[in-house]
Order: C-alpha cells, then structure tokens, then sequence
C-alpha cells in the first residue's frame, strides 16, 4: 500500500482533524472522477489560548471550549496532487461533533456527544453516565462559493438520548447506517426514515462489544462467491480509554486494543466466530499498544485472492487518537 500526500488549495488555517468521510462526486466537473471530503475540525481556540496565557482570565478561560466545532468541506480530482478547500461548516447547535456520515455531497449526518467536552478539546461534562448525546442531518442548500459557515443550513435531529453515540458509519446499503455507543460498548445498525420529509434514524440491530468502541464500518468482499464471502462490520474496541478520559496519565501506559468483525452468522459456525442469534463476531486484530496505541477508526482494504495463492486476505487500516502512526496489518479474512 502506497499513501499519497495532497496539497492544500485555498486553506491556510489549522486542521486538527476527528470524524472524516469520503464520497464521490456525482456530478464531476470536466468529466474527471472526484471526491468530496468532509473532516471535522478541532484545531485550538485562538481565545482560549489567549485568555490561558493571562493569569487574569484564567477563570474566563474555563467558559470558553478549546477548540472549534466545525466541519470542513474539500474536493479532490482523482490523479492529482490537489485538496481544494470548498466551505467550512458551524452550527452552535452542534455542540460536539465527533464523527461524520456524507450521505450525498449536499446531505450529512453528524454525531455530536457533548459528554465529551470534559475531554482535551473543550469545556466541562460527564463521560461515563451520558445519555444527551444526539445525531443531526445537515441539509446544505448550496457547497461552494460560501463564505459564512453558518448559512445554506438546515439542521435537523436524526436520533438522540443515546449515551456517547460517537462514531457513525456506512452500512451494507445506502439506506443503512453504523452508529456506536462508546462508552456502553455497543454498535447499532439503523436505517434512515423512507419518507423524504424526515431524516430520523430506526434502530434495528444491537451488537455488544468490550467498551469502549470507535467508529465502525462496513466492509464489502468484492471477490465473495456462493461458497465464501468475508464481508463484514469492521469496529475497534479500546480498553483502557476511562482512563484517559477520568484524566490519568496515559502517557505512560500501553493502549490495549482489539478490532471486531461482525458478519451474518454461516451454518455450521467456525471454531474462531461466536455466534449471537443470526450474528456472530471475532477478533480480526488485537495489540498491546506497542504497534499502536489506541484504536478510533479500523477498515478493510482487500488483496485479490490470485496475490495470496487463493487465500481471503486484506490489509486493515488503523488510526488511533494517541497513536504516532496509522498501521496497515495484513490479516486473514
């Protein structure tokens, strides 16, 4: 695997990124393959940190959050070397953007757990015992050419009394949608509202993890066949993360970690799945924190079989909130 490292076009600020999705372009301009892509923006408050370095407003400082609340919007032509800066998007509705959904370039789900707040980006909260945390669509009447974050908005609440519902993700269809409960270690799959006029999310399917679990996602075996098929959910579990977030020193402690595969339960099961009614789940990858500390994000990127003498085998992808590297691990599908 090859990373390949863009250059920003019209963004000079600071992008400290959390939540990030990816869809295509449907309307590609010149004919040329394209994306948009959404990334949440934590970079520091220019105002906390001024009033942090006065003794005199140090207690002015603790109203203020630490860092923004914002979500930017950029475009890329596949084959280049460019990141265009499209708009930056600000709701104060929003209160903690966490993770992302693009449902079209002009339609977005955002999870939003001001539980966190108590955390490294902003003001005080409760982690542990959270259930105010929300998901909102975000309808945008116009992308480009936009110059206030807070216009071209309509904002709507998709789910909401969940406890740090944090990570969100793509599903096996469009009409499927990934969200995580982080502390309560569970990962539900919910489907949108079929009616055009409203974009609030049903809940169908609850899977229980170790927690506390990231964001998840969906991969889809493109070589499956009848007779195998290793599509699956792809979501991260890291144990020690209450640590972090009750303020203990995690500097000096390994993160252990594991990700999970869910899958449709197969008939016969498998020595290494465990079943749970029509699901089962296994390990895909555990460490003790000394490849990489944390896990927030994990995906699938698989190798065609002919490469692996008929084996099912794929590279997954790791990001950690703490980890120095991200981490390609190639692993048995």
């Amino acid at each position: 695997m090859k990373a390949t490292k863009l250059d920003f076009e019209n963004y000079e600020g600071q992008l400290v990124t959390h939540g990030i999705d990816v869809i295509d372009d449907p309307e590609p301009k010149n004919g040329k393959p394209a994306v948009y892509i959404f990334a949440l923006n934590h970079s520091p408050n220019a105002r906390f940190v001024e009033f942090m370095q006065d003794p005199a407003l140090e207690d002015d400082a603790k109203l203020l959050h630490k860092s923004k609340r914002q979500i930017e919007v950029f475009y890329h032509v596949r084959g280049t070397s460019k990141l265009t800066h499209v708009r930056t998007i600000r709701d104060d509705s929003i209160l903690m953007p966490n993770d992302i959904f693009a449902e079209t370039p002009k339609s977005i789900y955002i999870t939003s757990d001001p539980t966190l707040m108590g955390s490294a980006t902003t003001k005080s909260g409760d982690t542990a015992t959270a259930i105010r945390s929300s998901t909102y669509h975000i309808k945008l009447s116009q992308l480009w050419e936009v110059w206030d974050p807070e216009s071209h908005l309509n904002i709507t609440v998709a789910s909401n009394k969940l406890q740090n519902n944090n990570g969100i993700g793509h599903g096996q269809t469009k009409q499927e949608v990934l969200i995580t409960s982080m502390t309560s270690g569970v990962m539900l799959r919910g489907r949108f509202s079929p009616t055009a006029d409203s974009r609030r999310i049903t809940y169908i399917d609850e899977f229980k993890l170790p927690p506390m679990v990231g964001n998840p996602s969906y991969f889809r075996d493109p070589y499956a066949d009848a007779e195998e098929d290793a599509s699956g959910y792809i979501v991260p579990s890291h144990y020690r993360a209450l640590e972090r977030t009750l303020g203990q020193d995690a500097a000096a402690k390994d993160d252990s970690l594991t990700i999970w595969q869910i899958r449709k339960a197969k008939k016969g099961g498998s020595a290494s799945w465990t079943r749970e009614g029509n699901w089962e789940k296994r390990i895909l990858f555990e460490d003790d924190g000394s490849r990489i500390r944390s896990a927030n994000s994990a995906v699938v990127v698989p190798i065609d079989p002919k490469l692996e003498d008929g084996l099912r085998k794929g590279w997954l992808v790791i990001t950690g909130v703490v980890a120095k590297n991200i981490i390609a691990v190639k692993v048995d599908l």
